[in-house]
């Protein structure tokens, strides 16, 4: 891993002894229709790579306590027997820290949903405009800590490639550089500063990226699209991917509207990106390692800009970050927007 974003101290925030924002190898992937195996087994492998570095657990309520073999194994029993959604959801944060945040971090939001089957009337409803279809999916977040052996390019991407979460159909997911920073529950004293060093580094550092329950992609990511007529007569949802990053990862139904994976593959000619099929869609490599870049120099890493100009028929034209963030309106936008750049 580059040691050249663990030399920039502003990717470090502490209040005291409490650590606030960390820097991290993150990756995220949503899930449409999730029956808990895909939980259990990123679960397993992630608490299996970072051990005691998941030490301390929140199941929803945003206070940690220890994680003790019990609670271990009560937590399993939600993926293993989970009661189905709606109205059960289950939410879990792993971290390294009672209080504030750390580079080590697992996140599962879980909706335990079976694919409805298409009938007439499903159908019907579904091209009605007054129909208010609930797409709600199901998410995991990892970090690995930028010195730990798997934050290694190479390793990572073998790692991430034996979760069941990318054996199986996903919305979209991507993986790079991220911060993990403590925006529930900071000091009093630190609320303000930790929001606004948040919203300035992902201002600064254009290939950060943050959890998207920050940023307010979660619900954006699959969603009814009626301008599209095949997926109108299909009554199929449109999957979005948040935004070009280090590690991009397409479903089917995007490689599909990008016109397929040959087409990629012709106009993704960079040897330094790389094309690798996958069971139900496509991991686009933008680059061997990942890059930060630095829009004050004008450093707007070349491969995710090219990767960006193919993509962009499938990235979320909008984003509406959480109002705990100090980064909305203009300045989301030019974060999204910033690989548009030719």
């Amino acid at each position: 891993m580059s040691e050249a974003i663990t030399t920039i101290p502003e990717l470090f925030l502490d209040a005291g002894c409490i650590p606030l924002i960390r820097p991290s190898l993150r990756f995220e992937i949503f899930i449409p229709w999730a029956d808990g195996r895909e939980m259990l087994d990123a679960y397993d492998h992630t608490r299996a790579a970072l051990g005691d570095a998941l030490g301390y657990v929140s199941t929803g309520s945003g206070r940690f306590r220890k994680l003790t073999s019990k609670l271990d194994a009560s937590v399993k029993t939600w993926f293993e027997a989970p009661t189905p959604y709606p109205p059960k959801v289950y939410s879990l944060h792993l971290q390294g820290v009672e209080y504030g945040t750390s580079a080590a971090m697992l996140a599962i939001d879980f909706v335990a949903r079976t694919q409805p089957v298409v009938t007439l009337e499903s159908l019907r409803n579904w091209r009605n405009p007054e129909f208010h279809p609930n797409l709600r999916c199901s998410s995991v977040s990892i970090s690995f800590p930028l010195d730990h052996p798997l934050a290694e390019p190479d390793r990572f991407v073998a790692w991430l490639c034996e979760l069941e979460a990318l054996q199986g159909a996903f919305i979209s997911g991507s993986a790079g550089y991220g911060l993990e920073a403590e925006l529930l529950n900071p000091p009093s004293d630190s609320n303000l500063l930790v929001r606004e060093r948040v919203g300035a580094l992902l201002s600064r550092y254009p290939s950060l990226d943050l959890a998207g329950i920050w940023l307010g992609t979660g619900t954006q990511l699959y969603r009814r699209d009626l301008d599209d007529p095949e997926l109108r007569e299909r009554g199929e949802p449109r999957a979005f991917l948040k935004r070009v990053n280090w590690l991009n990862f397409l479903s089917e139904g995007q490689v599909r509207m990008l016109g397929g994976l040959t087409a990629l593959r012709t106009r993704l000619t960079n040897p330094e990106i790389g094309v690798v099929e996958l069971p139900k869609g496509v991991l686009i490599r933008a680059g061997e390692a990942p890059q930060i870049g630095d829009v004050t120099t004008g450093n707007l890493p070349a491969v995710y800009r090219e990767v960006a100009a193919v993509l962009r028929p499938v990235r979320l034209p909008k984003i509406n970050p959480s109002s705990l963030l100090d980064f909305r309106g203009e300045r989301a936008m030019r974060w999204l927007e910033a690989f548009d750049i030719p």
